[in-house]
């Protein structure tokens, strides 16, 4: 693989002019065939905006020869701010200013992957595709939350209940819930086991030896009936819940 990383300076040319801009890439396919290698290069944006797979593709510095002269362009562009706070708050992650980052095929002469890509920039710098946890995160309440309810009640029914907040508290433990709900900001979760609570779909229950009613259980749950069985050791699960055999 050959990088070159910016391109601009170095070509000693205008890359606005539609000939040089042919001949640099009439170059590049030339280092490839006689190299063997996958020749990449990196090139900036002009000064607009994009919010969109096309926009971005227009925005791509120089004559539109560049990008016609490739066989694959992948473009990096910043949200609007209003987008980035709102997927922010959906994975339950502070703002930053250029911390989220969109990404995505715009121009193939293949078969390629043409979703666009969310990014969350870590402390370290790097780009960490969290497409996914987005796609889940803008789950609505009424998909998610009976599967909240009935994960609690077989924690109850297990011996291992949750409670609402703290170092059992259902987003403490959110690993231990479907994979739907990983990704679930700490207060989103809060809210909707509160809403739960408020319909009495859940109550929260106090046990023996215990000053708080604090475990969260179903109206007809052990917990809820005071017949709970704390389990110790490590209850393995599967398969969004299913219990196996310890």
């Amino acid at each position: 693989m050959i990088i070159l990383d910016p391109l601009q300076p170095l070509c000693a040319l205008d890359l606005n002019v539609p000939e040089n801009g042919q001949f640099v890439c009439s170059r590049l396919a030339a280092l490839a065939a006689s190299t063997g290698a996958s020749v990449i290069v990196s090139h900036h944006f002009a000064k607009r905006e994009a919010s969109t797979p096309e926009q971005a593709r227009e925005a791509i510095r120089g004559t539109g020869g560049l990008v016609d002269g490739v066989r694959s362009v992948y473009a990096l562009w910043n949200p609007k701010e209003d987008q980035a706070k709102a997927i922010c708050k959906a994975l339950g992650e502070p703002f930053e200013r250029g911390r989220v980052v969109m990404g995505g095929v715009v121009k193939a002469n293949g078969r390629a992957n043409l979703r666009v890509t969310t990014f969350l920039r870590d402390s370290r710098g790097l780009l960490v595709d969290r497409s996914d946890a987005v796609i889940r995160a803008r789950q609505t309440d009424v998909d998610l939350l009976p599967d909240l309810k009935a994960a609690i009640a077989r924690a109850a029914a297990e011996g291992k209940p949750y409670t609402k907040t703290g170092g059992n508290g259902v987003y403490e433990r959110r690993h231990e819930l479907p994979e739907a709900f990983h990704a679930i900001g700490k207060h989103r979760l809060a809210e909707w086991v509160g809403t739960l609570l408020d319909r009495e779909e859940l109550v929260m229950a106090m046990v023996d030896g215990s000053k708080l009613v604090k475990w969260l259980d179903v109206p007809d749950g052990p917990m809820a009936s005071g017949e709970a069985a704390f389990v110790t050791g490590h209850l393995k699960r599967a398969n969004a819940g299913q219990q196996n055999q310890p």
